[in-house]
């Protein structure tokens, strides 16, 4: 029988449980403490990661640490080769090190696992997690969403402060060399047969969607949605144009798409992702290549519309183009095997679409690597007083823990397309391969798969 709890003890303090919930009297019912979770007790088992050693990396079998705190260890089923990984998997001329005491007169001796796209299933978590179980299935997002930094309190959760936390050392190696894993929020380490990270990565999702179509959400393809559909969500009926159809851009026509844009305008100089761009839901896609002085305003004039008269709801001469420019094309940080842009800095398409923004549009732009010292110009007094407005993002402006979920419904309703975006799937030991690939743009997206 279950034990009766008085009035009395409620109204003096003096907790009770009921119903399987906490029951005080200074404030509503609370949850009840639970124990920490976890699978064959406190201590991991070893696993398979791709670490990188200064300027060269190799799949190697780490000892991981102990879960602590909000740390949560989810065993891997995919993760997504991002362009931007590549100078980390391939041997690229840049040490890993990170900061910490001196150790023979140099830096720290560190390995480091890649990897920000990741999605798998929850093994064990710390003591002070809340939101996952053992059991769930988890996209680990490149931003964090805690929910009460000053970013999130904003409403601006792609700017989550604890994007910007320290790596944390999750596991060493055989010779006793600590182990990071890449990104912020504490790291994310998706090239490994599991990832440690903190809580407020973890965005539980219940589908039973393929790994391999769900890989394209933790980065690329939230970036790309989250630009049409969170940051400024595109207009029904609105005129729409995207420079670069790589995996955020594709996600952007997606988006667009959804919306129930007019028209979808992708410039991209590579032949196959104009064709694919066509296929998810571009209306035309343009090469650069072609008579590039004259692409901002041949775009302006696809953009017009039906009719030149002002109080029949014409744009007005200085007013026309696209009320939507989003900039998701990035540089070359590697020679391509694919077809060439005009530029391979990447700068020549943000200026592009800054000029070609008109105003009362919006000029969208994501995080894509540009050079340290590449600058865009404009005269001041379009800045100032041009009517257009700029929307720069991290994470294509998306709230991970609230758009991921609804990202995923759009896949399970065929909305969007990602099956289409993944056109290469490989094994842990051939990351190299996977990202050589990718450098080369040949595919349009790869996704390393685990057993």
């Amino acid at each position: 029988m279950a034990k009766h709890t008085s009035r009395r003890d409620i109204l003096t303090g003096v907790p009770a449980v009921a119903g399987g919930m906490l029951i005080s009297a200074n404030g509503p019912a609370l949850s009840a403490p639970r124990k920490p979770s976890t699978t064959g007790g406190s201590t991991l088992a070893p696993y398979r990661a791709f670490v990188r050693r200064s300027l060269t990396g190799a799949v190697e079998t780490i000892t991981p640490k102990p879960l602590t705190g909000r740390q949560v260890a989810v065993r891997t089923q995919a993760c997504f080769v991002d362009y931007s990984n590549a100078r980390l998997v391939l041997d690229y001329a840049r040490p890993v090190t990170v900061g910490g005491p001196p150790v023979g007169g140099g830096p720290r001796p560190t390995g480091m696992i890649p990897g920000d796209s990741n999605l798998g299933v929850v093994e064990a978590i710390g003591p002070q997690v809340q939101s996952v179980n053992v059991g769930d299935r988890v996209v680990i997002a490149v931003t964090a969403e805690c929910g009460r930094c000053h970013n999130c309190l904003r409403g601006r959760a792609d700017r989550c402060a604890t994007f910007d936390s320290p790596a944390m050392e999750i596991a060493i190696l055989a010779d006793g060399t600590p182990v990071v894993q890449q990104g912020g929020g504490g790291g994310k380490g998706g090239f490994a047969e599991m990832s440690i990270v903190n809580e407020e990565l973890c965005v539980p999702i219940f589908t039973d969607l393929p790994s391999t179509e769900l890989a394209i959400l933790p980065c690329a393809g939230t970036t790309g949605l989250g630009l049409t559909m969170t940051l400024a969500p595109v207009d029904a009926g609105s005129n729409v144009v995207i420079f670069g159809a790589g995996p955020v851009g594709l996600s952007a026509v997606q988006g667009a798409r959804i919306q129930g844009a007019h028209q979808i305008i992708v410039v991209e100089p590579i032949a196959a992702r104009r064709k694919l761009a066509l296929n998810v839901g571009a209306t035309a896609a343009i090469d650069p290549n072609i008579d590039t002085d004259t692409l901002v305003p041949r775009l302006r004039e696809m953009c017009k519309g039906p009719t030149d008269r002002i109080f029949a709801g014409a744009a007005g001469s200085r007013s026309i183009g696209p009320d939507f420019v989003i900039e998701a094309s990035g540089g070359d940080h590697f020679p391509p095997k694919a077809e060439k842009g005009p530029d391979p800095t990447g700068i020549l398409a943000v200026q592009q679409a800054w000029d070609l923004c008109p105003p009362g549009g919006h000029l969208l732009t994501t995080a894509v690597g540009y050079p340290a010292d590449a600058k865009v110009s404009f005269p001041a007094g379009i800045f100032t007083n041009g009517s257009k407005t700029l929307h720069s993002s991290q994470y294509g402006g998306s709230h991970s823990r609230r758009d991921i979920p609804r990202f995923v419904r759009l896949i399970e309703r065929g909305l969007f397309d990602a099956k289409s975006l993944v056109t290469s799937v490989y094994s842990l030991d051939q990351i190299k391969e996977a990202h050589q690939e990718t450098v080369d743009r040949t595919g349009i997206a790869g996704v390393i798969t685990f057993a």
